[in-house]
């Protein structure tokens, strides 16, 4: 945690210096007497925001040595794993009655909803209103526009509209804030602040389970036996919390995850009353609302939570704040800040007490430099203890106020007194990001990697950074080779490599911004599908060629024009997982493949497994180049190592473009063709049936 400190030093420095500045009023106020001032240049504009942070950081000390911190990237759990499973023969749809019901399909999810809320019998609900007006996409779409600009005068003119209702949320925020939060006397104690601090960080902790992990690529785990209160809440957190790629589990429209939740928490189904709880309601208004940004049900969500007999703490209300902050990053037709203000206005009349998580979500809403200045003054002026997940958002924010990591460094270990950064991995990471993208060159990334890299603990956080950095930066060219090697130089030295680490680099890889050679880099491709994720994330191999039987054939339909045939054939789960975690990268390689393919090319398609031969290759060109690594960083070797080169392949961009529009059209088919299953043997009869083939849960049990 990050504390205040009592030393008189800050303590003049906050009760003098801070607030004999002018202050964001006065600011502002000069801006609107002054416009001609105001057009100056994007440094001096974001100076403002960087002088408040410098601000809110002089008060901040850290009165103990910081501990260590990683960040866990867990990809297995103590849950026991589902028995992998085939995917049954499904009915045929003749097309014609396809044609005819998908009428009846349109609005799905909102039909799953309005059934799930029907015991609630209120009719009056938004989601069951079938004659609401039509969205006006077209100013939702100016709006956010205007949001994400860049200009000044936009960014201006955003604030100016914003201002009123922000400075009133604010003011309610603090006024909902509990005095021992907000009192100088904590501040000038630090056994107390201390104490205090402790006591917000395990309320925050109280209702979660650190070990649960981010993704989970197997079939999900059967019920907990026996069950009782605390396995079922620990199981529906694992459910809400993990990324379940098998089989698409964790989908809204074709998971089965979303349908578990809705099963076990609707208010007629008796069997699971006694075991929910609120804290279940609050992680399926997570999952709902922020995962799938279904607004409108994570708050009639609460209604449910009521009417179960479970009144909303205040971690339901940080869950909605939660969900703000994918509002203001959306299109949308009303103020971020009059949704926060509802729900701090429900906070008040449940009589909750909010805590620091509050103000965390809060900040996290806020889109415009001038409304963080105003928020970040607003805690220096009320002595508001800084958390660490509040320190590392201002870390994030600072960092985009310079381009020179040696600033941000200094910050860190001045303003912040983090001398021993490096020792955290969540600091570290910021700075590793921030250093990388803003490189000038490739021969700059290797130079500031080396450097950046002697003292931090490298873990999966360390890799992840690197790989992002690298793909963000216009300025660095060869970034296949760049990325591919630095994953290649750390793997080996970290615990895990996150899932996201081959997603990213398998994106980098089929974007191709180099015009590299498409033969080798679907080699590399292939090398990490099939083999490096498979090894590092313990991924499911299994075909499942009960599904359809394997066969070849040419569309009828005009509209493709491909001049190839499409296979119809039964993919690998690790490369079903891998083309969700890549999303349409994988597919757009596929066309060009199948492409090359055509035209005469010796090219294996993407989901096609390794042979020994292929295997004993990678395995060689990874620790060739590895032991080459330290003695050579020129450009020119890395891409020698890898066997890369400039194409001599062209693959049309309408092929992709109509091959992408195939694998669309055959996703949707095969969605209306469950959805059809779902309609025709209801709800609860078609999550209990597959929730038994797949040895999930026996509802006769």
């Amino acid at each position: 945690m990050v504390y205040i400190s009592n030393k008189p030093q800050y303590k003049q420095a906050f009760s003098m210096a801070d607030f004999s500045r002018p202050t964001s009023r006065d600011f502002m106020s000069g801006v609107l007497n002054a416009n001609e001032n105001f057009r100056t240049t994007d440094v001096s504009v974001m100076s403002t925001l960087r002088d408040a942070l410098t601000r809110v950081t002089r008060v901040v000390h850290n009165s103990r040595s910081p501990k260590p911190k990683c960040l866990p990237i867990p990809t297995t759990t103590g849950a026991p794993r589902g028995k992998e499973t085939f995917a049954p023969s499904r009915d045929r749809v003749p097309q014609n009655q396809l044609d005819k019901l998908r009428p009846h399909l349109r609005g799905f999810q909102r039909k799953r909803f309005q059934k799930f809320l029907e015991p609630l019998d209120m009719p009056q609900l938004k989601i069951f209103d079938n004659d609401r007006l039509r969205y006006n996409a077209p100013k939702a779409e100016a709006n956010l526009h205007s949001k994400k600009s860049k200009d000044r005068v936009d960014v201006f003119n955003n604030f100016l509209s914003e201002r009123f209702l922000f400075n009133k949320m604010l003011d309610f925020l603090v006024e909902l804030t509990p005095a021992h939060l907000k009192s100088p006397d904590m501040v000038s104690d630090p056994n107390v602040l201390a104490n205090v601090l402790e006591e917000q960080e395990a309320a925050y902790n109280a209702s979660r389970y650190p070990n649960v992990p981010r993704f989970w690529f197997h079939e999900v785990p059967p019920f907990p036996s026996p069950l009782t209160k605390e396995s079922f809440r620990e199981y529906i957190y694992f459910l809400t919390h993990s990324k379940m790629l098998y089989k698409n589990s964790s989908s809204l429209t074709s998971g089965i995850v979303p349908e578990i939740l809705l099963y076990t928490h609707h208010l007629e189904n008796s069997q699971f009353k006694e075991y929910r709880s609120v804290d279940t309601y609050n992680y399926l208004i997570k999952f709902f609302g922020y995962d799938k940004f279904q607004n409108s049900f994570a708050r009639e969500l609460i209604l449910v939570m009521t009417r179960d007999g479970h009144k909303p703490n205040i971690d339901t209300i940080n869950q909605l704040l939660k969900i703000c902050r994918k509002h203001s990053n959306r299109r949308s037709l009303t103020s971020t800040y009059k949704a926060v203000m509802n729900y701090l206005t429900l906070a008040k009349r449940l009589d909750l007490d909010i805590n620091l998580s509050t103000w965390n979500r809060v900040y996290d809403c806020i889109d415009n430099i001038f409304l963080k200045e105003i928020f970040l003054n607003k805690i220096s002026s009320i002595s508001l203890p800084i958390s660490d997940n509040l320190c590392i958002r201002i870390i994030e924010d600072f960092a985009q106020t310079s381009t020179h990591s040696r600033e941000v460094i200094d910050f860190i270990e001045n303003d912040l007194h983090r001398p021993h950064w490096r020792q955290d991995a969540r600091i570290a990471e910021k700075v590793i990001y921030h250093t990388i993208s803003n490189v000038a060159d490739d021969h700059a990334f290797l130079k500031s990697v080396d450097s950046l890299l002697n003292g931090i603990a490298v873990d999966g956080i360390t890799l992840k950074n690197i790989i992002n950095a690298v793909s963000s930066n216009p300025n660095i060219k060869n970034k296949a080779s760049h990325a591919l090697s630095m994953y290649i130089r750390l793997k080996d030295n970290i615990g895990l490599v996150p899932a996201e680490v081959f997603g990213k680099l398998i994106q980098i890889l089929c974007q191709n911004d180099e015009d590299l050679d498409l033969i080798r880099l679907n080699e590399v491709i292939r090398c990490l599908i099939h083999h490096d994720a498979v090894q590092m994330l313990k991924l499911p191999t299994k075909i499942a060629t009960a599904a359809h039987e394997e066969q070849t054939h040419k569309s009828k339909n005009p509209i493709y024009k491909l001049p190839f045939v499409i296979p119809k054939v039964d993919f690998p789960e690790n490369y079903r997982i891998m083309k969700r975690l890549t999303q349409t990268h994988l597919i757009d390689l596929e066309a060009s493949t199948l492409f090359l393919q055509s035209e005469g090319c010796k090219i294996k398609p993407p989901w096609e497994r390794l042979d020994e031969e292929e295997i004993r290759n990678w395995e060689e060109t990874t620790l060739q180049h590895k032991q080459q690594l330290v003695k050579s960083g020129a450009i020119s070797n890395m891409n020698k190592a890898f066997g890369f080169s400039q194409s001599s392949h062209h693959v049309p961009q309408e092929v992709i473009t109509t091959y992408r529009k195939v694998s669309w059209i055959r996703m949707g088919v095969s969605l209306d063709i469950n959805l059809v299953r779902k309609l025709k043997k209801g709800f609860e009869r078609d999550i209990e049936d597959e929730m038994a083939n797949r040895n999930i849960f026996h509802a006769s049990l």
